[in-house]
């Protein structure tokens, strides 16, 4: 159950930070006659953004924890993406290009916050003879998200599509344990245990105990035996 909502978190989160790339690229983008006009340099500007957004999850996840932080970055993200369709939307409103700038730039360093905790979190949440298997798994799912974004892109509601997204995956994280502070692995092999009503064991570990077992019983038979000749 938990690997299973990792999964749908993957590719959700996919779907939101793509989405959220191509919203902006969008965004400062002009069409003349049949050719595409782009404003590198407010593009530039919110690509900038992922290095606040790095620099802020750092400040942040040890301090207040890996589940109220996703929930944050997620919630404000959604919102900034779609205060941003909105207000990049000409039919309806008429915003300076500054303003859509900065609307870029807290929209994509949030969501990339978010995005770059997801990985830290699963990381954090499966035990290490799964993690790989595990990772993969996500990403391939990841994957299926972002085949999917650029034609939900193309929709006249993509805003509230994405605002939609965050709340699904703020939802979906409200089921995984807080890792702040434990062990890798420890929440997911804690739940197991408890679902089992039996103790998580390493790889080789009864193999070990048998092989304990053995070579403690040939000790006692040899200590036996060199116990009677010397009588």
């Amino acid at each position: 159950q938990t690997s299973l909502t990792i999964w749908l978190i993957w590719m959700f989160y996919a779907s939101l930070y793509y989405g959220t790339i191509l919203v902006i690229s969008l965004t400062f983008s002009s069409k003349d006659n049949t050719q595409f006009r782009f404003d590198y340099g407010a593009i530039l500007t919110s690509s900038l953004a992922e290095v606040f957004g790095t620099t802020l999850l750092w400040l942040t996840i040890d301090r207040f924890g890996r589940r109220h932080m996703y929930v944050l970055f997620h919630s404000l993200g959604g919102v900034m993406v779609l205060f941003l369709c909105l207000c990049s939307n000409k039919k309806t409103i008429t915003t300076s290009t500054m303003t859509l700038t900065i609307l870029a730039f807290l929209a994509r360093g949030l969501v990339f916050s978010g995005s770059a905790l997801t990985w830290i979190w699963t990381a954090e949440l499966f035990p290490t003879e799964w993690r790989s298997t595990g990772h993969s798994v996500a990403n391939a799912c990841a994957r299926i998200g972002g085949f999917v974004t650029p034609y939900l892109v193309g929709t006249d509601s993509i805003g509230w599509v994405m605002m939609a997204i965050s709340l699904f995956m703020v939802g979906l994280s409200r089921r995984l344990p807080e890792t702040t502070h434990q062990p890798m692995g420890y929440q997911l092999n804690t739940l197991d245990s408890d679902n089992n009503n039996n103790d998580h064991q390493p790889i080789g570990y009864q193999l070990n105990t048998d092989d304990d077992y053995y070579n403690n019983n040939d000790a006692s038979a040899y200590n036996s035996e060199h116990v009677k000749e010397q009588q």
